[in-house]
């Protein structure tokens, strides 16, 4: 199945996107944070769902070949554009698949708008934990002068180092291929996309806890809900994933075992097996 790329202007901004397939129902892929893009994260996926559905895979602004967006990089920003792109692209109802912070973007969306969300799917998502790992820490690395800036260059500077990131984001460290520490040292030339993802999270990670956290609202949800999980997601815990299942009403867990929290990259077979008996 042949894979488009377009740019379309949302807003301020201008945001590059992938589509496929050309079923009559519609997916989105909202990929997550950090040193990330749409075809980092849903490489693998795109041609598979494209099989059944047609297929939309969005950067976001900062991210992959978007603009760039320079003001306060929020979790409603997010929602906003997603909310502009399905209007754009003149969608009434999707099916949203969100991994990471694109997950909590999806969820955010879903509980604003119901009735324009076919299915919901939320990958190691944000938004279902009230903390972070090692929060206090977190927080005051976050807000220290120049912590960031210095990530972004050591990223931008060493394969050693991204490699070293990796780790926290896998599980089987077998798996973390010369290819993606290289596709992920490209993509983390443009500091335009960690100078939002730290927006992002000085943004989100509160003295005193998440600020996204939708742990109170899952009773809302009447949205066809499938929670999958690495076993030894070490950013949100599968704990986080198994209550959401217990108290969201239309939903289930999947939890894919030795994995941890990037699944779209480390074990893509069975996300896509999953993922397609769901939708």
């Amino acid at each position: 199945m042949s894979m488009r790329e377009n740019w379309i202007k949302v807003g301020s901004a201008t945001i590059h996107y992938f589509v496929a397939g050309e079923g009559d129902r519609n997916v989105i892929l909202l990929h997550g944070g950090g040193t990330n893009s749409a075809m980092l994260s849903w490489k693998y996926i795109i041609s598979h769902l494209s099989q059944k559905y047609k297929v939309f895979a969005p950067d976001w602004p900062s991210y992959g070949q978007s603009s760039a967006f320079t003001g306060n990089y929020t979790n409603d920003l997010l929602i906003d554009c997603l909310s502009r792109l399905m209007d754009a692209w003149q969608l009434q109802k999707a099916s949203l698949i969100g991994l990471s912070m694109g997950g909590a973007a999806a969820l955010g969306y879903t509980l604003i708008f119901p009735e324009r969300v076919s299915s919901i799917v939320l990958a190691g998502s944000y938004g279902l934990q009230h903390k972070a790992p090692y929060h206090t820490l977190s927080y005051l690395l976050l807000h220290m002068p120049f912590f960031s800036k210095i990530i972004c260059e050591c990223m931008r500077r060493s394969h050693f180092v991204i490699r070293g990131c990796l780790q926290k984001t896998f599980h089987d460290r077998r798996l973390i291929s010369e290819e993606l520490v290289h596709e992920i040292y490209t993509v983390a030339q443009r500091s335009c996309i960690e100078k939002a993802f730290f927006s992002w999270l000085r943004n989100e990670v509160l003295w005193n806890g998440m600020r996204t956290c939708y742990a109170q609202r899952f009773h809302e949800l009447q949205t066809r809900t499938l929670l999958l999980h690495g076993e030894y997601d070490s950013l949100v815990p599968l704990y986080y994933a198994q209550q959401a299942a217990s108290l969201i009403k239309n939903a289930r867990l999947h939890v894919i075992h030795k994995c941890g929290h990037w699944l779209t990259r480390e074990r893509p077979e069975e996300f896509n097996r999953v993922v397609s008996a769901f939708l």
